[in-house]
């Protein structure tokens, strides 16, 4: 007799959500029962979620980040509006729609902070968002724009980041399959270069687990380098190996001698 146990419960209920939301996108269900599916969406395990195909294992895509040169560059080519924002996203890390729907009730200049509401946060818990100089410097260059939204442009808030100026900025600066979110990437990879602990990092993505943050471990393994030495054969039997017989005469590859 075979026992049903709850992971073979949880198993069964997801790839049942995986295959009738692939049937309704395809069939184009009416708008309620799409968002009957939303609704009951939450109730599993939110790991069960956290990578495009529902399996709950950690993403194997490689992660796109800049380098400071090309950020630099990118920033260059963007139209004061996005560079602003990229600016900020750079050096926050938040998600561009935490980045295009801030508010001024979000922000203490005073206290160099700003906050993402539980709302608004995609892990549904409020994030607390210390600033460095470089937001700081960007939130006061906004004062006095719009009286509730930080960010706008021609006094309107921002709804899109990728648009046609993202692209051919891009395009102007030489960077190719990159997008407005990899920013974010940007972030993490910078903070764990210089060598931010995971767990703060964790905290500052605003993520749930310490999984997230482990995407970007093997970005700083400088403390792995005081144990690199264990694995090498010791004496001089490496450092004095006889020379190679000489198989490929060398002036037959000299093709400034022809």
């Amino acid at each position: 007799m075979v026992t049903i146990t709850p992971q073979m419960r949880l198993r069964v209920a997801v790839l049942a959500f995986l295959a009738f939301t692939a049937f309704a996108a395809q069939a184009n269900l009416p708008r309620s029962l799409s968002a009957a599916v939303r609704e009951w969406r939450p109730k599993l395990p939110p790991q069960t979620f956290n990578d495009e195909h529902g399996s709950g294992k950690e993403p194997t895509r490689r992660i796109r980040f800049l380098t400071q040169d090309q950020a630099i560059t990118l920033l260059r080519e963007l139209p004061l509006h996005l560079r602003e924002m990229a600016i900020f996203a750079l050096a926050t890390g938040l998600r561009a729609a935490n980045v295009t729907r801030l508010t001024w009730e979000q922000v203490d200049l005073s206290r160099s902070l700003a906050w993402v509401h539980p709302d608004q946060a995609k892990a549904r818990r409020a994030i607390a968002v210390p600033l460095n100089d470089m937001a700081a410097a960007v939130l006061a260059r906004q004062v006095g724009k719009h009286p509730e939204y930080v960010f706008t442009y021609l006094d309107r808030p921002i709804k899109q980041v990728s648009t046609r100026a993202w692209y051919h900025a891009l395009t102007r600066a030489g960077i190719e399959n990159f997008r407005f979110h990899d920013l974010r990437h940007t972030w993490a990879s910078w903070h764990v270069q210089s060598g931010t602990p995971l767990f703060a990092l964790q905290e500052l993505a605003g993520w749930e687990t310490e999984r997230m943050a482990r995407r970007y471990a093997h970005l700083a393994a400088d403390h792995l380098a005081a144990y690199v030495g264990n694995a090498q054969i010791h004496g001089t039997f490496t450092a004095h190996q006889p020379k190679l017989p000489q198989l490929i005469d060398e002036k037959t590859l000299d093709v400034s001698a022809s």
